[in-house]
């Protein structure tokens, strides 16, 4: 056989595969574009520019020179894969499991300011939905599904809901489990994680809530926030995912404070402590002496229940007058979303000023180093970002056992949520609070 036969015969058992590929699981590839396009329930959906080994061999690069806890993960998780392990078998996975298989790898590093995340689309669902108690229940809604509100989720797409949760967790970045579950459940707001984990996705999504199955279709992620129940010049309840949370937080100023007469309690609602000028700070920082000043204060609480981080100094330079005065009982409130410095700046006070937490398990260890934000300069980085690539690396001091011993902020005083808390009808923290202070 001569060597132009073989070629032939190459190419028209090449072409043979990709058909029957085609045919049985819906998957064909442009050899000149280079573009994967995966046809399944129905749907087509393509991948023009996979991630390839060399983007996962540049990954391994990076984090022997700049993750430190890297090697000691190798060494300590016999599960987790050297980037280069993954990169080797690139080639037999198609773009949807190569994605996966990064996502997965990432989840076992435990840091959540270490994390990947690929966005295929930024169409979202028209409800917000959490975990509480034991199930997956609605807990904000569009206008149109405002009954909803309340109801548990028994199936999505026709499967569990609470397994289908489980399954996303297993890809999900976290410092523990509850980290997990919530990057879970944020997740699966958002169309990306089913096209990943079905290979495609059409543009329906069927679920059993209650007695009743509904269809419902995605929504453009920038009008979705403007047609829930709330208007958009409040903040959603504060349990709403964190995406949401993120997307909403042109709506909240990083600093507000709310006084009750009754309780003799000054809130101050820290909401997050990046992206403003430092001016506001030290602006609210006057106002809160002035204040209390001019009325009758006994409690003082920081409030980082939708904190969504920043630099954690801010707080110590701007209430510093504050936090040494002895005159006023001192709290602080935590829940699942206090994130990055909404973690770590209460553990800061609980250590430096001893003012207790109010709250319950976060999903963030306050022994997560900082994000680190030069890799983003380079070259091959910004080639990621292209792809659609999502790539967040902690400066990492070598915290991983530390990360395991304290895998999240631990409470003075526990909260358990209840439904009401997430729809605006009941303050658990307030409850607890009250119970403090008659005591």
């Amino acid at each position: 056989m001569t060597k132009k036969t073989m070629v032939g015969v190459a190419c028209l058992l090449t072409a043979a595969i990709l058909m029957i590929a085609h045919f049985a699981f819906g998957i064909s590839y442009d050899l000149e574009s280079s573009a994967f396009t995966i046809n399944l329930r129905s749907h087509s959906f393509s991948i023009p520019d996979p991630l390839t080994k060399e983007d996962v061999l540049y990954l391994e690069k990076t984090f022997q020179m700049r993750y430190l806890d890297y090697e000691t993960i190798l060494e300590k998780d016999p599960t987790f894969k050297s980037f280069s392990q993954i990169a080797t078998d690139f080639e037999s996975l198609d773009p949807y499991e190569r994605v996966l298989a990064l996502k997965k790898n990432f989840s076992k590093i435990n840091d959540f300011h270490t994390s990947f995340s690929y966005y295929l689309s930024g169409r979202q669902l028209p409800i917000i939905f959490d975990i509480i108690g034991e199930e997956l229940v609605v807990v904000n809604a569009h206008k149109e599904y405002e009954a909803l509100i309340g109801r548990i989720i028994y199936e999505i797409d026709g499967r569990e809901a609470l397994a289908f949760v489980e399954e996303v967790k297993s890809y999900s970045s976290g410092d523990n489990e509850r980290g997990k579950l919530l990057s879970a459940i944020d997740s699966m707001h958002n169309e990306s994680i089913y096209m990943l984990l079905n290979g495609g996705y059409d543009n329906r999504l069927k679920m059993l809530i209650g007695e009743e199955t509904i269809e419902f279709s995605w929504r453009n992620s920038s009008t979705n926030l403007t047609k829930f129940v709330n208007s958009p010049s409040h903040p959603l309840a504060f349990g709403s995912v964190l995406h949401f949370q993120r997307a909403y937080v042109d709506n909240l100023e990083p600093f507000t404070y709310t006084y009750d007469k009754n309780r003799k309690l000054l809130l101050l609602h820290i909401n997050y402590l990046l992206g403003y000028e430092p001016q506001v700070a030290y602006t609210l920082r006057d106002e809160i002496d002035a204040f209390l000043l001019e009325n009758e204060v006994e409690t003082v609480v920081f409030d980082f229940r939708r904190n969504l981080g920043g630099a954690t100094t801010e707080i110590s330079n701007v209430f510093i007058k504050l936090l040494k005065n002895d005159q006023y009982k001192k709290y602080s409130f935590v829940s699942r979303l206090s994130y990055s410095a909404g973690t770590v700046t209460p553990g800061y006070l609980r250590s430096h000023f001893s003012v207790p937490i109010i709250g319950e398990k976060t999903g963030y260890s306050p022994n997560t180093s900082g994000v680190s934000l030069a890799m983003i300069e380079t070259t091959q980085f910004k080639s990621l970002q292209d792809k659609g690539a999502h790539l967040w690396m902690s400066s990492s001091y070598g915290d991983y056992d530390k990360r395991l011993a304290e895998p999240y902020l631990t409470y003075d005083h526990e909260i358990s949520p209840v439904l009401e808390d997430f729809t605006g009808e009941k303050d658990s923290w307030l409850d607890v609070l009250d119970e403090l202070m008659d005591n």
